[in-house]
């Protein structure tokens, strides 16, 4: 019986211990954190005041940008004597350090928000000290700003919940209001992989004259770093529906846009030595009075990025970039990063531009690729040299645009020759008499001389450039010398 009561006591301590080891290596893993976030040089984050008690502690983290980034921001906003007050501003506001307070509660048996086993648990606020803070909740009616709560495991991954409450208020120039934001996610620390879902019902801003209302607005990624300047994943944007009722004299009473979205991914190869980037920009419909647009598409890809190179890039210009004189300094190791990723083949991919004005199409593509086998030994490789550029990449272009675009565009361009000439001397009405009439002749004009010709739905043109030979539909156009 003795001996069972010897184990129960030794239990029973190690047990009262165990919270306090692990709010140890919570203070631990959270200086760890605020160190990665701190390695990038453009943030620096602090944690002090930390008070470690058996089942919870508490701790304040301020974030602010780092020295050399506000010494240089500083600089770039001061180069001119008399500067308006709204600069001042901008450097003040740059130069604050926001602080959060992060309250823990330790495992490996969490109480806080329900029953669970985990490491630890935390709850992340502004610092109720900050300035005007208090009187800003007021006047909101809300308990707080922003509220991150995250939930860690033995393994080192977290789950995380963010929060920003409904919010509304109306002043003599005008009325906001939010329906809250809300974010879900998770974030492994070692494997660096972060996942995120987060969504706004609605937003509306209004002033006398304007309301603008957006609705559904979702927000979602997976990214996971790679090394410390690369990573892979994905994320996209969306924003189902905007308005804009507009009361002034001038511009559309009304406009409606829907589904409005962006969309980003970066992977790499198996071989683990290439990047593909691929960006995508799209709109379903924006329409008002005289408006149509619809089936708007803007797509841009990056291929076979050199991962060496790229992440040469970053390290060279991260933070340098903000410092007199710094990419000038690293002009040579600049330009080996850049020869190394050349010399890799990437290749650029704008388009296809697509999208209909009005019942009018039109569509457009640029895809540039690179030919290693002109580049010039590393010793004679130069940024500067014309030459170079002419004939390393391959150039083509592609465009198809409905007749009466073409027509508008072709009228446009007259305007501004008749402009740049004796337009000024015309009136309104003479100027688009003008051009009216010499637009659809330049066309025709185009097309006599095979630089355009007449497609499906309008008119449409096909150049290439390689190796310093322009071809434009087929016909090679006589380049200067230089080329």
């Amino acid at each position: 019986m003795k001996q069972l009561a010897v184990v129960v006591v030794v239990l029973i301590v190690t047990a009262a211990g165990i919270p306090t080891v692990v709010g140890t290596l919570a203070q631990n893993r959270l200086t760890q954190q605020a160190d990665v976030i701190s390695e990038n040089k453009l943030f620096a984050v602090k944690v002090h005041a930390y008070e470690r008690n058996w089942l919870t502690s508490s701790a304040l983290v301020d974030i602010e940008l780092s020295e050399v980034y506000q010494e240089r921001l500083a600089e770039i906003l001061t180069q001119e004597e008399d500067q308006p007050a709204s600069v001042a501003n901008l450097e003040e506001m740059l130069g604050r350090t926001i602080s959060l307070t992060l309250d823990l509660s330790h495992g490996p048996i969490i109480a806080e928000g329900g029953l669970r086993a985990g490491f630890a648990s935390s709850v992340i606020r502004l610092d109720p000290e900050t300035e005007g803070l208090d009187k800003l909740l007021a006047k909101l009616g809300i308990p707080y700003l922003l509220e991150i709560r995250i939930h860690s495991g033995f393994t080192g991954s977290s789950v995380f919940e963010v929060e920003v409450p409904p919010i509304g208020f109306e002043d003599p120039d005008g009325t906001f209001s939010l329906s809250g934001f809300s974010a879900e996610g998770s974030y492994d620390l070692a494997a660096r992989h972060l996942v995120t879902d987060g969504h706004i019902d609605s937003i509306e801003i209004g002033s006398e004259f304007t309301t603008i209302t957006a609705e559904n607005l979702t927000l979602n990624g997976d990214f996971q770093m790679l090394s410390s300047y690369v990573g892979e994943g994905s994320s996209e944007l969306v924003l189902e529906r905007m308005t804009v009722l507009n009361a002034t004299p001038t511009g559309p009473p009304f406009i409606e846009a829907s589904n409005v979205g962006f969309t980003a991914r970066t992977s790499l190869n198996a071989a683990g030595d290439r990047l593909d980037m691929d960006t995508s920009y799209y709109v379903d419909s924006v329409t008002g009075d005289d408006l149509s647009f619809t089936d708007g598409r803007f797509e841009l890809a990056m291929r076979n990025l050199d991962m060496t190179a790229v992440e040469a890039y970053n390290r060279i210009t991260q933070g340098s970039v903000f410092q007199p004189g710094g990419l000038a300094m690293l002009l040579p190791e600049l330009q080996e990063a850049l020869y190394q990723a050349l010399a890799a083949e990437p290749a650029i991919e704008l388009g296809p531009l697509s999208f209909i004005w009005n019942g009018d199409a039109f569509e457009a593509a640029l895809r540039i690729r690179t030919d290693a086998e002109m580049l010039p030994p590393q010793a004679a490789f130069s940024l500067m040299a014309p030459l170079l550029w002419t004939r390393l990449f391959a150039v083509e272009v592609d465009i198809d645009i409905a007749q009466d675009l073409a027509e508008w565009v072709a009228i446009e361009a007259a305007k501004y020759q008749l402009r740049r000439g004796a337009g000024q001397e015309l009136t309104p009405e003479e100027l688009d008499a003008i051009a009216e009439s010499q637009g659809p002749g330049m066309l025709l004009l185009l097309v006599a001389q095979n630089m355009v010709e007449v497609s499906q739905i309008g008119y449409r043109s096909e150049l290439s450039l390689e190796q310093g030979i322009l071809e434009v539909n087929g016909r090679e156009i006589p380049l200067g010398p230089q080329f």
